[in-house]
Protein backbone atom coordinates (compact mmCIF):
# COMPACT_ATOMS: atom_id res chain seq x y z
CA UNK A 1 0.00 0.00 0.00
CA UNK A 2 1.36 3.39 -1.03
CA UNK A 3 4.81 1.91 -1.63
CA UNK A 4 5.75 4.68 -4.07
CA UNK A 5 5.45 7.17 -1.22
CA UNK A 6 8.36 5.55 0.59
CA UNK A 7 11.48 7.38 -0.51
CA UNK A 8 14.85 8.11 1.02
CA UNK A 9 13.50 11.06 3.04
CA UNK A 10 10.31 9.30 4.16
CA UNK A 11 10.07 6.51 6.73
CA UNK A 12 7.06 4.17 6.65
CA UNK A 13 5.61 2.40 9.66
CA UNK A 14 3.02 -0.26 8.79
CA UNK A 15 1.97 -2.96 11.25
CA UNK A 16 0.81 -5.26 8.43
CA UNK A 17 4.36 -5.66 7.12
CA UNK A 18 6.43 -4.67 10.17
CA UNK A 19 5.58 -6.44 13.45
CA UNK A 20 7.30 -3.78 15.58
CA UNK A 21 6.00 -0.77 13.64
CA UNK A 22 4.06 0.63 16.62
CA UNK A 23 7.20 0.81 18.75
CA UNK A 24 9.26 2.30 15.92
CA UNK A 25 6.61 4.92 15.20
CA UNK A 26 6.30 5.87 18.87
CA UNK A 27 10.08 6.27 19.18
CA UNK A 28 10.25 8.31 15.96
CA UNK A 29 7.53 10.68 17.23
CA UNK A 30 9.23 11.09 20.61
CA UNK A 31 12.58 11.85 18.95
CA UNK A 32 11.08 14.24 16.37
CA UNK A 33 8.27 16.13 18.16
CA UNK A 34 8.31 19.08 15.76
CA UNK A 35 8.32 17.04 12.55
CA UNK A 36 5.46 15.56 10.56
CA UNK A 37 3.71 12.38 9.55
CA UNK A 38 0.89 11.36 7.28
CA UNK A 39 -1.80 9.05 8.61
CA UNK A 40 -3.29 6.87 5.88
CA UNK A 41 -7.07 7.14 5.95
CA UNK A 42 -7.46 5.46 2.53
CA UNK A 43 -4.89 4.88 -0.24
CA UNK A 44 -5.92 8.27 -1.67
CA UNK A 45 -6.54 10.28 1.51
CA UNK A 46 -3.98 11.22 4.15
CA UNK A 47 -4.14 13.40 7.24
CA UNK A 48 -1.07 15.49 8.05
CA UNK A 49 -0.05 15.67 11.71
CA UNK A 50 2.81 17.10 13.74
CA UNK A 51 4.52 14.15 15.35
CA UNK A 52 3.70 15.47 18.82
CA UNK A 53 -0.06 15.39 18.10
CA UNK A 54 -2.05 13.43 20.66
CA UNK A 55 -5.04 13.15 18.33
CA UNK A 56 -4.10 9.67 17.11
CA UNK A 57 -3.35 8.17 20.51
CA UNK A 58 0.28 7.41 19.64
CA UNK A 59 1.45 7.45 23.23
CA UNK A 60 -1.49 5.56 24.77
CA UNK A 61 -0.80 2.06 26.06
CA UNK A 62 -2.69 -0.61 24.17
CA UNK A 63 -3.15 1.48 21.04
CA UNK A 64 -1.94 0.34 17.64
CA UNK A 65 -1.21 3.54 15.76
CA UNK A 66 0.31 1.80 12.75
CA UNK A 67 -2.73 -0.32 11.94
CA UNK A 68 -3.17 2.54 9.45
CA UNK A 69 0.24 3.05 7.81
CA UNK A 70 2.15 6.17 8.82
CA UNK A 71 4.67 8.01 6.67
CA UNK A 72 7.11 10.19 8.61
CA UNK A 73 9.66 12.75 7.52
CA UNK A 74 11.91 15.51 8.75
CA UNK A 75 11.18 17.19 5.40
CA UNK A 76 7.55 18.34 5.16
CA UNK A 77 7.92 19.18 1.47
CA UNK A 78 9.12 15.66 0.62
CA UNK A 79 6.28 14.13 2.62
CA UNK A 80 3.60 16.18 0.83
CA UNK A 81 5.27 15.69 -2.55
CA UNK A 82 5.18 11.90 -2.15
CA UNK A 83 1.49 11.92 -1.28
CA UNK A 84 0.59 14.18 -4.19
CA UNK A 85 2.60 12.00 -6.58
CA UNK A 86 0.35 9.13 -5.45
CA UNK A 87 -2.66 11.22 -6.42
CA UNK A 88 -3.70 11.46 -2.77
CA UNK A 89 -5.53 14.25 -1.02
CA UNK A 90 -3.76 15.63 2.07
CA UNK A 91 -5.78 17.35 4.79
CA UNK A 92 -4.37 19.00 7.91
CA UNK A 93 -5.22 17.65 11.35
CA UNK A 94 -7.70 19.97 13.01
CA UNK A 95 -5.99 19.47 16.37
CA UNK A 96 -2.29 20.04 15.77
CA UNK A 97 -2.17 22.14 12.58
Amino acid sequence: MCSNLVKQMVIAFDKQSQPHADTGFKIWCEQNPEDFYLNTKTPKKFTLHKSGCHHTGVLEDGSSPTSNPKFCSLDLGELIKGALEQGAEVVDCGTCL
